[in-house]
């Protein structure tokens, strides 16, 4: 994607049953948000950026490796954004934190990111989804069932590993962290 960021956003609510049913948005609520899932690290930064997470109530998964924006590549000098910025941020506006390599991790295993980040969704237990569910799922789409099992995988066993307890909750480090140096 060339234009900027896509958000999903997936609503779990009680159904008439009391089952849980998914409602599909585009609009996420700031500050609402129980889980966000980062494919790339510099997407946290925005997520905060924008008010989503709160270090009250989300879990944030993500890949910490970079993919630089167009901005941090035309500055004259360095303009990437530090990354201990980005650490520092995604632990102060986090209830939990699972950040790793992703894309490392998936290629690793022959495999992408996004199957591997599905694992470590499945691992945090934020979702009232079972770990096998998700498994059946990959089975039943049939698309390169064996190679998204083997990130799938590879980002679970990642997720078990990640001590994800946030170092601060402070208001002026989250306020610090957005400023560039």
């Amino acid at each position: 994607q060339r234009t900027g960021s896509t958000t999903y956003y997936v609503e779990i609510c009680a159904g008439g049953d009391g089952q849980p049913v998914p409602v599909f948005s585009l609009y996420p609520v700031p500050g609402a948000l129980d889980v966000l899932l980062a494919p790339e690290f510099l997407e946290v930064g925005r997520a905060i950026e924008l008010g989503f997470p709160s270090p009250s109530r989300t879990t944030i998964i993500a890949s910490t490796h970079r993919l630089y924006s167009i901005h941090e590549k035309i500055t004259t000098g360095r303009g990437i954004h530090p990354v201990e910025q980005l650490h520092a941020g995604a632990r102060a506006f986090s209830r939990k934190l699972y950040a790793f390599d992703a894309l490392a991790l998936a290629r690793e295993h022959s495999t992408e990111a996004n199957s591997v980040l599905l694992g470590a969704l499945a691992a945090s237990g934020v979702l009232p989804v079972r770990a096998e569910a998700f498994r059946a799922a990959i089975e039943r789409k049939g698309v390169q069932v064996e190679a998204n099992l083997r990130g799938f995988e590879a980002g679970f066993a990642a997720a078990q590993r990640i001590d994800s307890a946030p170092d601060a909750t402070d208001p002026e480090l989250a306020r610090r962290v957005l400023e560039f140096p």
